[in-house]
């Protein structure tokens, strides 16, 4: 034990991170704390501890008065406040209480993150309007640059002040209204990601569009094609109107209950902008179509679909969307089937890199040759099949095969890799 309380602080802080995600659960914040930890009170490592551990502050639990939390928040010692990183604010709709949440914020001078969100229930239409004093507060956090909002939030009337470093914001599209909308775009915000769950969410005010370097939009449930076709006309349209002024380098279409046919003719739209990063995921969608789709920027692509690779259109599809890319560099797909061999569907890519490749696996042969015509220096080629239990050596744990072709000089070569999702069981 001596030896361990001799290392620096800097090597110990490391270590605790590392076992605060694995192994413990503590909110020294709201007083709560993990009986494993009494182990280091009275020591030195309590303040390196307790100021790890206060880096992310959880809102009030179930039951718990919302004023008394925040205000017992208040009364932390300064240095603990310093430490706090990351807010859950759950906002309640008692007057007193949201200001001393607006008092808290205030106190907490290396705060970079905050998530709003009310588990009360409000008036009228559901409507959360965020209170002046918790704007007026994160104005005076320097290194505030992220917000996130759960639930439909406004902002209140009047003058408000500004946010300078705000950066990312996350949202339900039905709280970008015009005024939502041009307080984001006045702060100049890099990141937008957009939930979408009902009607009310095609509402959305799609100023901020233009200046956003990193779009997401997530659809959280299921939708039918003309919900789907409303957003896109919107996005198209805002697009097109700042066409020569975009500055979007990224964009994620997160649709993993789409069951249709997809469209994809609207990305023209971003011909001219410096599109680098696309994500089009649909993993439940059967086709995607990309008629006459141009972007001269694209670096990298991901792909995610229930699509047939073995079916002759959507291969040449695909083929034809590829070549009209000419800067891509990085290509992953995932597909329900990527080839066939000896006349029946195969999904074991294991088999992919057996010499018939060239011969029976036509399909995926051709992409290949196609990247490897365009220069590309990496594609990994993925399925849909379940994850499965595999033998490491030391452990077994639950995991997803998938190839990766990298450029070696003139050549593209394959290998097969392993994306390991959690550790089930370690072998003694």
């Amino acid at each position: 034990m001596a030896v361990f309380l001799d290392l620096p602080d800097e090597l110990l802080e490391l270590i605790f991170a590392i076992a605060r995600v694995r192994y413990w659960n503590v909110d020294y914040a709201a007083g709560r704390m993990d009986v494993r930890l009494l182990l280091v009170q009275k020591s030195r490592l309590e303040p390196i501890v307790e100021k790890l551990f206060s880096a992310y502050i959880d809102g009030p639990p179930n039951g718990q008065d919302p004023l008394t939390y925040y205000a017992r928040l208040l009364l932390r010692p300064p240095e603990i406040k310093k430490a706090v990183r990351a807010l859950m604010l759950d906002l309640p709709v008692d007057p007193r209480a949201a200001l001393a949440c607006a008092a808290l914020i205030a106190q907490l001078p290396s705060l970079e993150h905050l998530f709003i969100s009310s588990s009360e229930p409000i008036p009228g239409d559901q409507t959360l309007v965020l209170p002046l004093g918790v704007l007026q507060a994160c104005a005076t956090i320097r290194d505030l640059f992220r917000l996130e909002f759960w639930g439909r939030c406004v902002l209140p009337p009047g003058p408000l002040p500004p946010l300078p470093r705000l950066q990312v914001v996350r949202m339900y599209a039905s709280s970008l209204d015009t005024g939502m909308s041009s307080y984001l775009a006045a702060a100049h915000i890099k990141r937008l990601h957009l939930y979408f769950s009902t009607q009310a969410d095609a509402t959305f005010d799609a100023g901020p569009l233009a200046t956003v370097e990193d779009l997401v939009v997530e659809f959280l449930e299921p939708f039918f094609p003309d919900y789907f076709e409303t957003l896109v006309c919107k996005l198209r349209r805002r697009f097109n109107e700042c066409s020569q002024d975009l500055e979007l380098q990224s964009l994620t279409i997160d649709a993993p209950l789409c069951h249709y046919d997809v469209d994809l003719r609207w990305l023209n739209s971003l011909r001219r902008a410096p599109l680098r990063v696309l994500k089009l995921l649909f993993a439940s969608a059967r086709t995607l179509k990309y008629p006459q789709v141009t972007l001269p920027q694209l670096q990298r692509l991901v792909i995610s679909a229930c699509a047939d690779l073995t079916e002759p259109t959507t291969l040449q599809d695909l083929l034809a969307f590829l070549k009209r890319l000419p800067k891509l560099k990085v290509f992953d797909l995932r597909a329900e089937t990527l080839y066939k061999t000896k006349g029946r569907r195969q999904v074991s890519l294991s088999k992919a890199l057996a010499p018939e490749l060239s011969e029976d696996a036509s399909e995926l042969r051709a992409v290949v040759d196609c990247l490897q015509e365009k220069g590309t220096v990496e594609f990994c080629a993925r399925t849909n099949a379940s994850p499965s239990e595999q033998f490491f050596g030391l452990y077994t744990a639950r995991a997803e095969q998938f190839l990766r072709w990298t450029r070696q000089g003139a050549d593209f070569k394959p290998s097969v890799f392993w994306d390991v999702l959690f550790e089930a069981s370690s072998q003694a």
